[in-house]
């Protein structure tokens, strides 16, 4: 298997596969829960998956570029079956990271502990929040709880381009 975590790819995909070709992949693994392909001057093409990785249930939603179709992030939601996106959900996302991939390798803002005693983290500036990055080889996932454009939490796995 390929180095991306929980996108369980073998070894010839990577950063850069083609729609059609991960479409196949995961349609043959019967994980696909739906795609959406996309002209030239639409939105992204989207792939979206509920899998496992390492006993870790999650959704994915792999996004490809508008021209040539390539992936070039992805969208997770750990574990499967959030649906809220608050504070308890963002923190219980964390645990389940921090527990399968050990201390982040970059640490800003308030700690998890900090974030569940604030009474309205709304107040707070977004780069006083919590985020959470973890690099391997070939990516980087980023659990934020609130991102530069106010979405948030999310976590992304997204190619490592200092490489």
């Amino acid at each position: 298997m390929n180095t991306i975590p929980f996108l369980n790819l073998p070894l010839e995909y990577s950063w850069g596969t083609k729609y059609y070709q991960l479409l196949d992949y995961y349609t043959s693994r019967k994980i696909v829960i739906f795609e959406r392909k996309s002209g030239i001057l639409s939105t992204e093409s989207m792939i979206g998956l509920e899998d496992e990785w390492e006993k870790i249930r999650f959704k994915a939603y792999l996004m490809f570029g508008r021209i040539l179709k390539k992936l070039n992030h992805c969208t997770l939601i750990i574990p499967h079956d959030i649906s809220k996106f608050d504070s308890a959900d963002f923190v219980r996302t964390y645990n389940i990271l921090i527990n399968k991939l050990g201390k982040p390798t970059i640490q800003k803002g308030m700690t998890t502990i900090e974030l569940e005693k604030h009474e309205n983290y709304f107040a707070v500036r977004p780069e006083e929040l919590p985020y959470f990055e973890w690099s391997f080889d070939s990516c980087i996932l980023k659990h934020r709880f609130i991102d530069h454009w106010g979405n948030g939490p999310k976590t992304t796995l997204e190619p490592n381009r200092k490489r």
